[in-house]
């Protein structure tokens, strides 16, 4: 942000890494160059360091923290809160970690230079999902969030998927989730789509037209990749993704899906909410 646009208040943000190798500086909406993956911001960090894709152990106590930065005109005292939730394409307020300590954030004009929160204890229950969405939120004085939890919209948000399903090959599974409104009611589409692995693994497991299917339980309809959901401010409703795993598919490949909210009215936009998915075929 050059310095005669920088805010007379603090700037506060949670950077994300861009695949076209630009600088956060805490614009939202992110332009579709950026290529950012909203669910997979490696600003929130675990032990003090990006998530690896392992799965976490329950009972295990973690740290979390989160990385910010501020390039508004003043220093900020900020407070990082985490909320980890079953998945869901949007923020659970019910699912907020305790523990959150306000820090200062001083401000640059450089969106590189960037302040660690201090850490939180989070101990995943033993009846924890082995999908976990981990909101992060980052407020200060001056700078509030607008409680939408959408993190490619605004800059106070930031969401990790801790993740990992297996399967059998020809094995037909069901992953439950949450949609979830924004702070206005609004008609929404949900899809599921395979999305390029970043894993590495030597097979990558590929799914047929007609295998990734969106489902409302309560609803006795065809099922889809795409489904039509209204929701109201909040609202939370629960839904399925159908998996149906290829009978060819390999031991040891994997796959990466993504379940994406959009608003029927700006399919063309960037969604609201997203929750990411891998998948690997057992051994």
């Amino acid at each position: 942000m050059p310095q005669e646009e920088r805010p007379s208040t603090p700037y506060i943000f949670i950077p994300y890494e861009r695949q076209d190798m630009s600088e956060d500086d805490g614009s939202r909406p992110f332009p579709p160059e950026a290529e950012v993956v909203n669910w997979a911001c490696s600003s929130i960090l675990i032990d003090d360091a990006p998530y690896d894709g392992a799965l976490l152990t329950p009972g295990k106590a973690y740290q979390l923290s989160a990385i910010v930065s501020n390039t508004g005109a003043l220093k900020g005292t900020v407070t990082v809160r985490f909320y980890p939730s079953e998945p869901a394409t949007g923020l659970d307020y019910k699912a907020l970690l305790p523990g959150a300590q306000p820090f200062p954030v001083p401000p640059s004009a450089v969106p590189g230079e960037k302040t660690k929160s201090p850490p939180q204890t989070f101990v995943p229950s033993f009846s924890q999902p082995s999908h976990i969405c981990l909101f992060a939120e980052a407020t200060t004085p001056g700078d509030f969030a607008n409680g939408s939890g959408d993190a490619l919209h605004d800059r106070h948000y930031a969401v990790r998927n801790i993740f990992l399903h297996s399967a059998r090959p020809g094995q037909r599974f069901v992953i439950p989730f949450s949609a979830v409104g924004t702070p206005r009611a609004d008609t929404y589409v949900i899809g599921v789509r395979q999305v390029v692995s970043d894993l590495e693994h030597a097979e990558t497991l590929t799914f047929p037209t007609g295998a990734l299917q969106i489902i409302d339980p309560e609803l006795a309809e065809d099922a889809g990749d795409q489904l039509r959901v209204d929701l109201r401010s909040q609202e939370s409703r629960p839904l399925q993704a159908l998996v149906t795993m290829p009978e060819e598919a390999m031991p040891g490949a994997s796959a990466q899906l993504v379940i994406e909210q959009t608003p029927l009215e700006e399919e063309q936009d960037a969604p609201t909410g997203a929750i990411g998915i891998t998948i690997h075929v057992e051994d």
